[in-house]
């Protein structure tokens, strides 16, 4: 008898396919009112090392907006990114991925989150 036996690749796989699909069913039916709040208030947003290093690429002096945080960078709130005027992000198809997942996020540590700061998410638990 053989006993299957799953590498960390496939693991990784099969965790990664249901993050991405608990990510999708969940966006595909949130409705960002686009208020702005994700961009104006939090703690920041971590970046990965690519997302850094193409920030840097689109803003000049990016270090003003920027802290360091347990080895990651942190773009400081609120966004130098967002448009107040227009509600709309600069960089909107070159956003960080933790920009592309709000409200859903994951936090430094690892742990993952469902922001309550957001307006959506408060519209969607009442009961209006």
């Amino acid at each position: 008898m053989t006993t299957e036996t799953k590498t960390d690749q496939e693991k990784a796989k099969e965790l990664s396919d249901k993050i991405f699909k608990t990510v999708t069913d969940f966006k595909d039916s949130f409705q960002c009112q686009k208020c702005g709040k994700c961009c104006e208030e939090g703690s920041g947003v971590a970046l990965w090392p690519h997302e850094f290093k193409r920030i840097q690429r689109l803003k000049k002096h990016i270090f003003r907006y920027i802290t360091y945080l347990n080895n990651w960078h942190v773009l400081k709130m609120p966004c130098v990114f967002y448009n107040k005027r227009s509600h709309k992000c600069k960089i909107y198809d070159k956003r960080p991925i933790a920009c592309r997942l709000y409200p859903l996020g994951i936090t430094l540590d690892g742990s993952t989150r469902i922001s309550s700061n957001c307006t959506a998410i408060k519209k969607e638990g009442s009961n209006e």
